[in-house]
């Protein structure tokens, strides 16, 4: 399956956006084989400042050995915040994308529970939208 690994460091883009690089993979993909729909995979990954590079390049070493390629928010990180123990708790979020023809929802459970464990983490969010192309 094609497609085009995404990373961007150091406040520094090294590819097309993720407009261009989501359109670029899903155009290649669907010419290939004619089927219209695909699965994009989000992981929403908590990193701290001090292991955010060692963390993501694993991830991306594994997502890419796997799936072909993998795209990576790190230049914008999402703020997560939650209600615990009547405060707010906060994390830096990287949105960590793949996009797969098959949702395999074992292989998925079992690299969360992996990365919860990773990452010293009560609950790794990983969530599939069904995408068409246009």
């Amino acid at each position: 399956m094609p497609f085009r690994l995404a990373l961007a460091t150091g406040g520094k883009t090294s590819v097309h956006c993720i407009h261009d690089a989501l359109h670029r993979t899903a155009d290649s993909h669907f010419e290939n084989n004619g089927d219209d729909v695909a699965h994009l995979i989000e992981i929403l990954v908590p990193v701290p400042d001090d292991d955010t590079r060692t963390i993501l390049e694993g991830m991306r070493q594994e997502l890419t050995a796997t799936f072909g390629g993998v795209t990576m928010h790190v230049t914008a990180p999402a703020e997560g915040l939650w209600q615990s123990g009547g405060g707010v708790e906060r994390d830096r979020i990287v949105i960590v994308e793949v996009m797969a023809q098959e949702l395999d929802r074992v292989w998925w459970g079992t690299y969360r529970k992996e990365l919860e464990a990773r990452l010293h983490q009560d609950e790794i969010i990983i969530r599939s939208i069904m995408i068409e192309r246009l």
